[in-house]
């Protein structure tokens, strides 16, 4: 069903591209298909409303250290607390720190519909009004934010596994000194140890810090 809705949603725009060229009889051939992919998705489930044609993912981030979301945290507050809602909600929009996926879908209850009124249009040689009734329909598609995820939870997941990673590629010394006899070699390995486990607590701390944040 989503390919099919997905499909009608393309010829949609690909009439619209027709009527635009001047090309009306292309036009009313795939309005033609469009309706007829769009049956088909409401035969198969003749309830539902809305079928998904895309997803998209936005990051804001926020690149400030803890103090200055504090303060402006505090900021944000004094001017709730002073009724200055508006200055408080730009203030806290500035500090948002997260991935949003938005989900477009097509309604299936106005949909159908609203291709069938462009046909006569077409026919009765009103173009200019068929070509802004395709268009209303594509800009009528119904988005809604599916999740928002804090980036910086992500953020110290992906700290976390990077340091565990590096965890796993440092080795004991007992293992250093069976692998090799030369004391040069097991001095090398032991400096080559500390670097490693200097870039564990570096993505530890890291991952601190971005949990922090999310508290904030």
């Amino acid at each position: 069903m989503v390919k099919e809705a997905l499909n009608a949603l393309l010829e949609t725009k690909k009439a619209l591209k027709s009527l635009e060229d001047g090309n009306t009889k292309d036009a009313l051939a795939v309005l033609a298909e469009v309706t007829g992919q769009l049956e088909i998705v409401i035969s198969r489930d003749p309830d539902l409303a809305f079928v998904p044609v895309d997803v998209e993912v936005t990051t804001s981030d926020i690149y400030a250290d803890l103090d200055s979301i504090k303060k402006a945290n505090e900021q944000a507050e004094d001017f709730l607390q002073n009724g200055e809602v508006q200055q408080a909600r730009v203030l806290l929009s500035g500090l948002a720190s997260e991935l949003v996926m938005t989900r477009v879908s097509l309604p299936l209850a106005t949909y159908p519909d609203a291709i069938r009124a462009v046909a006569p249009l077409i026919d009765q040689g009103k173009i200019e009004e068929a070509k802004a009734a395709l268009q209303a329909v594509l800009e009528n598609l119904v988005v809604t934010n599916e999740r928002v995820v804090p980036l910086p939870i992500l953020l110290a997941e992906a700290f976390i596994k990077t340091a565990d990673d590096l965890a796993k590629q440092i080795e004991t010394p007992a293992l250093n000194k069976a692998k090799s006899g030369d004391e040069r070699d097991e001095a090398k390995n032991s400096e080559n140890e500390k670097s490693q486990k200097e870039q564990v607590l570096e993505q530890l701390q890291n991952a601190r810090r971005q949990l922090k944040m999310a508290k904030t």
